[in-house]
């Protein structure tokens, strides 16, 4: 999801590799967050964070790790410190997925979940927690997990379709599963450490399941590159919203199967 010098010429030999536009590149993306904006009510005045981001295509499927350290500024106050760190593994497959997050505010835990979410093809599926244990979600049909879910807008990318439409599960709790549009543009070629690469702007808004609601829970958008490097960060998390830059790439190994 998310070049310096350092790594420029691994970065163009990566690439050369990619035949398919859902070819998943193995890479640490590290992104500086900066504050988009707030309604007022919200009472936000900044924000600065880091967050990090690590995809590996391993031999049976995708490891992957996020973390993101936030502080959120208030007139007169004392900053809200968050943090967040997400790790999945989904099946190359794509019809399981594990996964862990964990939240913490002000160094307490807020929320943490952990479980089990299966899709067989062409079937409804469910997601099973262990935390909270017990807890069981049904999934619709045709449920995607991150992976496969990025790998969907690629291919609609490079085909130049503009729009898609799924039920995404991306790990967490049962709000992390929702409907999604996603709108794509045409291509456009890629700047600086990105030169002469075709990207696309992408945004994606997410919304309740089951629900007429006519404006989304979160939107994201972004500039995706093929191999599924992001840039340019937008999210919107409705009182407050985040930009993200990349600041830094690491292209990691991929495992000979």
């Amino acid at each position: 999801m998310i070049v310096r010098a350092l790594v420029l010429a691994v970065f163009a030999v990566a690439w050369g590799d990619i035949v398919h536009a859902a070819d998943i590149v193995s890479h640490r993306a590290t992104y500086t967050l900066t504050f988009g904006g707030a309604q007022p009510s919200a009472g936000f005045t900044g924000a600065t964070g880091t967050m990090e981001v690590e995809l590996v295509a391993a031999c049976d499927g995708f490891r992957s790790k996020q973390a993101m350290q936030l502080a959120m500024l208030t007139a007169g106050g004392p900053a809200t410190t968050t943090q967040f760190t997400g790790t999945i593994f989904e099946r190359m497959d794509a019809a399981q997925m594990t996964f862990e997050t964990t939240q913490s505010v002000g160094g307490q835990v807020e929320q943490s979940f952990k479980g089990t979410a299966v899709h067989p093809t062409g079937q409804s599926g469910s997601i099973r927690y262990d935390t909270p244990k017990g807890l069981i979600v049904p999934t619709p049909r045709d449920t995607l997990f991150p992976i496969e879910g990025s790998r969907r807008v690629l291919d609609a990318a490079a085909a130049g379709e503009a729009f898609l439409a799924a039920n995404l599960f991306d790990g967490g709790g049962p709000d992390a599963l929702s409907a999604v549009s996603v709108l794509i543009s045409t291509a456009e070629v890629g700047k600086g450490s990105f030169a002469g690469r075709s990207s696309w702007r992408v945004q994606i808004a997410h919304y309740p399941m089951n629900s007429a609601a006519a404006t989304p829970e979160f939107e994201e958008a972004y500039r995706l590159y093929a191999g599924g490097i992001l840039d340019e960060l937008d999210l919107n998390y409705g009182l407050f919203r985040l930009k993200g830059a990349l600041s830094k790439l690491e292209l990691l190994p991929t495992p000979t199967c």
